[in-house]
């Protein structure tokens, strides 16, 4: 009898000096899908399972400090308002459907300490895309208005597709978002709104790109990091000259490389901007008074530059050493140089991009609008071959024309403007060797002629001749 007390005993004060996070009483509910755990100091947590109305909760105890909702499928409708637990703090959903994130507020006003959501795998619309279907997430502020001690957001692994109405998330101590994928676009307002919210992104989020939005310039965000695209649009924005708009619109697939083009057309400048984001790719100077473009070839700011639009200046000549060096160094090169005031380009030039011109080599060159010297008829021929090399130069051929006769460059009869002489051959060579023998015989013939007459002199063959008859 004493014994079995004494072992009571034992185990009362066990019970008491054991810590309170490891003694819970989990109790499984018969009206709803939920398992609850109690510890000692009535701290509840309690995980759903596969729920289809949060007014369902209702039931539970007052006192639940975390829910957990797996599986869940909640679409819009009047039961889909959590009930007003007052020590509620965390709550997680995990691999739901949230419709009711798109116009509908779940969370009663009295809810004074939630401090914490997460939404993990969730989504909130479902769409269909080319390799299925796509499974996206967005939320806005208004979702989140009524939550007064609110201070963290975490989404894993989730397809988010959009931030709206950022003035009350911004406001958020802590927002994370870990794996999964952020739709990315070029346009200004998605960074800036991301910028505003600026919640932290792990190395393994990724952007994806809706399939709407295949048709335009910025399917090639598909897999970057989104971090390295902040960062990216970051730098963009604080290297852009004054007055210019500078923007990310992709990264190459293969290399990973961004896309940055800087518009400064329609500025007046009269000179190339010193200082440019060195990731540029594509410049736009269009419609200013530019006369010279050697920072397009000597400013390191440039030197990733492939694309450069400079249509209606007032450039008149290109450096040769430094145009050659450019396009040694490239692999792709659009320029656009209409309506200038160029009579000529650089023949070696011309001539490199005419012979390195193939599959791998890209040069796209527009001319049209500018008064070509026609008169140079090595500087017409290898602008016609340039030309002519079909399917490699998408020009005007009609609107590159010569200065004085306004004839378009790719008509001109070269041949009989300048025709070509013929390569001598071997006959050639014989027949001038000949030819210069009997000039030869004929001057010196002559020349004897003259001595006989005047001096009265044989020529010397005669001499020799008389003489050995003498003897």
């Amino acid at each position: 009898m004493i014994g079995s007390m004494w072992q009571l005993y034992c185990i009362a004060v066990f019970l008491l000096i054991s810590p309170v996070e490891l003694e819970t009483i989990v109790v499984h509910t018969n009206s709803l899908p939920c398992d609850v755990e109690e510890n000692k100091t009535d701290k509840v947590k309690i995980v759903c399972h596969n729920l289809d109305r949060l007014d369902r909760l209702q039931t539970l105890t007052q006192d639940v400090q975390q829910l957990t909702i797996i599986n869940g499928t909640f679409v819009e409708d009047g039961s889909l308002t959590l009930p007003p637990f007052p020590e509620l703090e965390h709550v997680i959903f995990k691999r739901s459907f949230l419709n009711f994130l798109s116009n509908s507020n779940p969370w009663p006003a009295n809810l004074t300490k939630l401090s914490s959501i997460t939404f993990e795998a969730c989504w909130s619309s479902t769409k269909g895309h080319k390799s299925g279907f796509l499974y996206e997430l967005s939320f806005s502020s208004e979702n989140f208005e009524l939550l007064p001690a609110l201070k963290t957001l975490n989404f894993y692994n989730n397809t988010l597709s959009g931030v709206h109405s950022v003035h009350l998330l911004k406001k958020l101590e802590h927002k994370n978002i870990e794996g999964g994928t952020v739709f990315c676009n070029c346009s200004d307002e998605w960074y800036r709104s991301w910028v505003e919210v600026n919640p932290h992104f792990s190395k393994e989020t990724l952007c994806y790109v809706n399939s709407s939005f295949l048709i335009i310039a910025c399917t090639t965000f598909k897999n970057i990091p989104v971090q390295t695209l902040m960062e990216t649009k970051k730098i963009t924005e604080e290297l852009c000259p004054p007055n210019c708009h500078c923007s990310v619109t992709g990264f190459q697939m293969n290399k990973k490389e961004p896309f940055v083009r800087v518009n400064c057309s329609n500025l007046g400048l009269k000179e190339m901007p010193e200082q440019i984001p060195p990731i540029t790719t594509s410049i736009e100077f269009v419609k200013n008074e530019l006369q010279n473009i050697n920072a397009l070839f000597i400013n390191p700011n440039y030197k990733n530059v492939k694309h450069a639009f400079l249509s209606n200046n007032k450039i008149e000549e290109i450096d040769e050493e430094h145009f050659l060096d450019f396009v040694h160094r490239k692999e792709e090169i659009v320029l656009f140089l209409e309506n200038n005031q160029l009579r000529k380009l650089p023949i070696a030039v011309l001539e490199y991009i005419v012979k390195k011109n193939s599959d791998k080599y890209i040069w796209l060159l527009r001319l049209a609008g500018n008064p070509w010297d026609c008169v140079d008829c090595s500087f017409i021929r290898v602008v016609q071959t340039l030309l002519n090399q079909e399917g490699k130069f998408n020009v005007e051929f009609q609107r590159i024309r010569c200065d004085v006769t306004n004839q378009p460059v790719i008509l001109v009869d070269v041949d009989e403007k300048c025709p070509v002489r013929k390569p001598l051959d071997t006959i050639d060579y014989l027949n001038m060797a000949v030819a210069l023998v009997f000039i030869i015989f004929l001057a010196n013939f002559l020349h004897n002629v003259y001595n006989y007459r005047t001096y009265n002199r044989l020529p010397w063959i005669m001499i020799c001749r008389h003489r050995k008859e003498q003897l």
